[in-house]
């Protein structure tokens, strides 16, 4: 199976989201790294990192 990993971090998702929905909607795993949770990376990435 298909892992994304760090779409919170990538701009083309950051700026629409929905984008990854395809992805999500066949079933492929996305992984977020612990800085973006954490919001070291922005409170951007962290929105966006806790909403997956």
């Amino acid at each position: 199976m298909p892992i994304i990993v760090h779409p919170e971090r990538n701009q083309s998702f950051l700026r629409n989201p929905i984008k990854l929905q395809v992805f999500i909607d066949l079933g492929w795993y996305l992984q977020v790294t612990a800085s973006s949770l954490t919001g070291k990376l922005g409170n951007r990435v962290r929105v966006m990192a806790e909403n997956f």
